[in-house]
């Protein structure tokens, strides 16, 4: 199994499978960002995906924190995600009522770099729309898109 030493190579992995063409296409992101800074925290990695908006907190053992974290990023996210290695995340399977509890889902990152959803989170729509346009737009910067696209991609 891979070790992390550190929690920017765990997130390196994540935006690789994102990203790349090992995802599945459920999970191959239109547009990604790091760090999303809001006023109730910094959210590690921003994705969208088929128009909607993802969040994933990283942490290498402190799930409890990510899952705090992950639960305040619903306010713009219509999934967010806590990412962990996969040798965490073994240990996690006792407390899926919490996640599943707060509307969150649990990945873990394989020594093949490999993504796994062990949980699945909740489709839901942000409660503040207003943030969720700052977040895509935070995307689409990244993407280098036209300014009009903010708005238009969010729309179901």
């Amino acid at each position: 199994m891979r070790a992390y030493e550190l929690e920017s190579e765990l997130v390196e992995d994540l935006v690789r499978f994102l990203g790349g063409r090992r995802g599945s296409a459920e999970w191959r992101a239109d547009g990604i960002a790091r760090e999303f800074f809001y006023s109730r925290g910094r959210t590690d990695v921003i994705a969208v995906s088929d128009r909607k908006l993802l969040a994933f907190e990283a942490k290498l053992t402190r799930w409890r924190d990510a899952l705090h974290q992950a639960y305040r990023n619903r306010c713009f996210a219509h999934r967010s995600y806590v990412v962990v290695p996969s040798m965490v995340a073994s240990r996690l399977s006792r407390h899926e009522n919490e996640f599943t509890r707060r509307k969150v889902g649990l990945c873990a990152v394989s020594s093949s770099r490999e993504v796994k959803v062990l949980i699945e989170a909740r489709a839901c729509e942000p409660l503040q729309d207003w943030l969720a346009h700052d977040a895509l737009a935070v995307v689409d910067r990244g993407k280098k898109c036209k300014r009009g696209r903010t708005s238009k991609a969010l729309r179901a």
